[in-house]
């Protein structure tokens, strides 16, 4: 796989010979462990939400429209409340 940021509080993750479904997996996974990482600041406990929009590449997709998918997907999890995954 590979990451990079992209955009102010955005990651993007590529995953190489995975589809929808195995990606789907693994975004849920770094859901669950994120739940389990508790931040303390100046004695504040901080709870911290992972929203994820997954889309699987087409045969002759753009890298410009797949990016665009998995945003459409991300920003439906976060009018739904945030904290969750949704596949384009």
């Amino acid at each position: 796989f590979r990451s990079a940021r992209f955009g102010g509080d955005e990651f993007a993750i590529l995953l190489f010979r995975s589809n929808a479904r195995s990606a789907v997996e693994v975004a849920h996974k770094l859901c669950n462990a994120q739940q389990e990482c508790r931040f303390l600041l100046d004695g504040v406990n901080i709870n911290v939400t992972l929203s994820i929009g997954v889309a699987e590449a087409g045969d002759e997709e753009t890298a410009e429209t797949l990016l665009k998918r998995a945003d459409q997907a991300l920003y439906q999890v976060k009018s739904e409340g945030r904290n969750g995954v949704r596949c384009q």
